[in-house]
């Protein structure tokens, strides 16, 4: 048995509509099933409701996992705003649901566009399409409805200025 580490993530708000978040870290063992974990996170969110004058209208929880990359340190050069959007069918709706991939690698890209021929893109389109190759992961768009097929792909720029302003040092 080993334990993991999560957090729970309540979203409260208030008469004035303004909404907070109230973030919850604990850990769980791994030999839980998902049930289990659902229903100790809806009784912390009773309690939790018994103490606060806003009402919970979402709630979440998910795993904190270390670093499940190759890479131990960013890639020379590289920039979170410089975002690759894959954008995925569903069978139900002609709606497309984007995921975006911050600091797309610039070996990715050939005349400003990204090769869709690469190993690396081809590949993680295929860990989203269908849902089939992970197992019990099955990739849905925010309707839960399952990615097909992959649509299209480009790059964005997405500004970030806050944080490029805080880690900024003026000389």
């Amino acid at each position: 048995m080993a334990t993991k580490q999560i957090l729970l993530s309540y979203h409260l708000v208030d008469e004035l509509n303004v909404e907070a978040v109230a973030n919850i870290y604990a850990t769980v063992d791994d030999t839980k099933t998902i049930a289990a974990v659902d229903t100790d996170f809806a009784t912390l969110g009773t309690a939790l409701d018994l103490i606060t004058g806003a009402y919970i209208s979402k709630g979440k929880w998910s795993l904190i996992m270390a670093n499940q990359g190759v890479k131990g340190a960013a890639a020379a050069a590289s920039r979170v705003e410089q975002t690759g959007v894959f954008d995925f069918r569903n069978a139900v709706t002609t709606k497309l649901q984007g995921i975006a991939v911050p600091a797309l690698l610039n070996s990715l890209l050939t005349g400003g566009r990204i090769n869709e021929s690469a190993t690396a893109v081809s590949g993680f389109s295929a860990l989203l399409s269908t849902g089939t190759t992970l197992g019990a992961i099955v990739p849905t768009n925010a309707s839960f409805q399952t990615l097909t097929t992959r649509a299209d792909s480009f790059v964005s720029f997405r500004k970030r200025r806050k944080q490029l302003f805080r880690s900024s040092v003026e000389l």
